[in-house]
């Protein structure tokens, strides 16, 4: 019994640990990227130069608040470990980049006298940014995929873990193991499967990033369109594959932890004299 006993710590703190490492994770990619927003017209039928700057300034004012949103969502995710200081940095750099360029413009405007160079101004508003129609769709979902990459290491580094303890839970009795460990090595088996499909994803959703940009929006917009619904779509897929490994290690954690409860209460029950 007390070899029993020793034998089953390893999975049982396996069991405690592995809620908080893989699926608690996963549950939380909860950050859904908002639709891209039409732009607004270019033009004014304003006809006066401070009118034209009050839509001008009123259009760069919703694309700050906009973009500091953005920040914050990215700053409550890395506060919740869900994304590193590093991700957050790259995707905070944008947002300041943005919102630098955009009060540059708005200075700029504000001291415009001539009509057609305020007017000249706004149209700059939507064709040099791109706020809503490339910055907010492409950052937030590069959110998403930070943290469906994060996800995936944890997942990755538990596997030797999840192996172990199965392996382990084998040398149980057939009374207290019937079936339950065929079912966590298929179990198993599936967590590997997803990961590796959530992988390929993943990598090609990050291989189309450097392609979403403003440029290459005003160059090509169908060629845009086609690498945007590829890279939504792998990070999406990648989403499902890895919930559905998230799954998986959470009936193996189940399993182990039902395992263990039963071994517990069976070393705890007097003898009955049956062999």
């Amino acid at each position: 019994m007390k070899t029993t006993t020793t034998t089953h710590k390893a999975p049982g703190r396996f069991a405690r640990h592995l809620g908080a490492l893989g699926f608690g994770l996963v549950m939380a990619i909860a950050l859904l990227a908002p639709g891209a927003a039409l732009a607004a017209p270019r033009n004014t039928t304003c006809s006066t130069v401070a009118c034209v700057i009050a839509f001008g300034d009123h259009a760069i004012q919703l694309r700050l608040n906009s973009l500091a949103t953005l920040s914050t969502k990215i700053t409550n995710q890395q506060n919740l470990n869900h994304i590193t200081n590093a991700q957050a940095g790259v995707l905070q750099s944008d947002v300041s980049t943005n919102q630098s360029g955009l009060n540059a413009l708005k200075t700029k405007l504000d001291a415009e006298t001539v009509i057609a160079n305020a007017r000249q101004d706004v149209r700059d508003i939507y064709t040099q940014f791109r706020i809503y129609i490339v910055v907010l769709p492409r950052d937030f979902n590069e959110v998403w995929l930070n943290i469906l990459q994060n996800v995936q290491a944890k997942i990755l580094a538990a596997e030797p873990k999840v192996q172990s303890a199965i392996n382990s839970a084998a040398g149980l009795s057939d009374k207290d193991n019937d079936g339950d460990v065929a079912e966590m090595n298929a179990k198993f088996t599936d967590l590997q499967n997803q990961v590796t499909n959530a992988g390929n994803q993943l990598s090609a959703a990050a291989s189309l990033e450097g392609s979403l940009t403003a440029a290459n929006f005003d160059a090509s917009p169908t060629a845009y369109k086609t690498n945007w619904d590829s890279f939504r779509d792998d990070i999406r897929v990648a989403h499902q594959d890895d919930q559905a490994a998230a799954n998986d290690l959470h009936t193996i954690t189940r399993i182990m932890q039902e395992l263990i409860a039963e071994q517990n209460e069976a070393a705890n029950s007097p003898a009955t004299g049956e062999p």
